[in-house]
């Protein structure tokens, strides 16, 4: 880009834009983007996203697997995040060994 072209962009620029070009300028950090708020599902909501049933989503909160946070008293909610981190440590957990292959039937060891 030319700076003439840079010229130009900036004069049609948008405010949020400009604003942004002058804190860079005056050596300000700019802002880190603000987060979507997590999105809070039920326990029905989340065992159905992990294939799993509800009283399982309930054993596996209670085993300290499935965080929750109360939302008011006695109402809990699973956060979404937490079922996306759950089902990418199940795609990363090794493959299960089979530790009776290559014996021969019939044979204790």
């Amino acid at each position: 880009m030319t700076t003439e072209q840079r010229f130009a962009a900036m004069l049609s620029a948008p405010a949020a834009v400009l604003a942004r070009v002058d804190a860079a300028l005056s050596g300000q950090a700019e802002a880190a983007p603000t987060p979507p708020p997590a999105r809070l599902l039920t326990h029905s909501e989340a065992a159905r996203r992990l294939s799993v049933s509800r009283v399982t989503a309930w054993r596996m909160e209670k085993d300290g697997v499935l965080p929750v946070c109360e939302i008011r008293p006695g109402v809990y909610r699973v956060p979404e995040s937490a079922i996306a981190a759950l089902a990418g440590s199940a795609r990363t957990r090794p493959a299960r060994v089979d530790r009776n292959k290559g014996k021969e039937a019939g044979h204790a060891q």
